[in-house]
């Protein structure tokens, strides 16, 4: 059962996009789908949606789209004949580090 969002924490609402975002891999919104989508005003949407990217569970696409950080892709546009990806670098860590 869903709450109105006016009864409900910023820490119950943080944790609601949060679970959406986890239910629906690949989910992409903009801040105006976002806030249509939670039920919230522009100024509540706008400043949870800061809040996880500050957490870095999000992260704002250059397009101005909110997606997960573990799901966004780094080059978004197709690959050109002869072109290739970059390669991400990765620090790597002693285990229990």
């Amino acid at each position: 059962m869903r709450h109105p969002p006016s009864t409900l924490t910023t820490d119950d609402l943080l944790q609601r996009i949060r679970s959406e975002y986890l239910e629906m891999p690949g989910l992409s919104l903009t801040r105006e789908q976002a806030q249509r989508f939670l039920g919230l005003d522009a100024d509540t949407c706008t400043s949870l949606l800061h809040e996880l990217m500050a957490r870095r569970f999000l992260i704002r696409t250059p397009a101005g789209r909110y997606v997960r950080l573990t799901e966004w892709n780094a080059s978004p546009r197709p690959l050109r004949a002869g072109e290739v990806a970059p390669v991400r670098h990765y620090r790597k860590t002693a285990v229990g580090e």
